[in-house]
């Protein structure tokens, strides 16, 4: 059996199984997290940010170019819908975020959702139960008590 080497163009995505994933920074300090995507070409109104606990989605549509250019032979520009997600280390404050979207650079800024305060719950002790004990009385023995060492 023939066994097949790797070549270098192996590992490469093609155009039909590459996925474009947009790039991505974050900042955290000890209030908020600072995170910055890049979406070139696309409108604040095709953006949609959907924030719950720690999860950020975000989705976006970028259209095609509806003229075509004559003398195009090759183009590596991305049009369609697209996605991206990611998990933060902790819980966002979803009422105070921010996002702005500056020559193609969305800013979201997430506020750390304050942590509770540890509360002392104190459990109360319940009643003591009223019982009556009932004694159960032996029945009486019918046959004789011998002592098993008399001889």
């Amino acid at each position: 059996m023939k066994t097949q080497r790797p070549t270098y163009r192996q590992n490469q995505p093609t155009r039909e199984t590459s996925r474009y994933v947009p790039a991505m920074e974050w900042e955290i300090t000890s209030d908020e997290a600072t995170v910055r995507v890049e979406v070139p070409g696309v409108d604040a109104d095709d953006i949609q940010i959907e924030i719950n606990d720690k999860i950020v989605k975000l989705q976006w549509h970028r259209p095609q170019p509806t003229t075509r250019v004559q003398n195009r032979w090759r183009s590596e520009l991305k049009y369609g819908d697209f996605y991206r997600h990611f998990a933060l280390p902790f819980a966002i404050e979803s009422d105070r975020t921010q996002a702005t979207l500056n020559n193609g650079i969305l800013t979201l800024s997430l506020p750390k959702q304050a942590r509770s305060q540890p509360v002392k719950v104190h459990l109360s002790k319940p009643a003591p139960r009223q019982t009556e004990l009932k004694v159960a009385e032996n029945p009486p023995r019918t046959e004789p008590i011998t002592d098993p060492w008399a001889a």
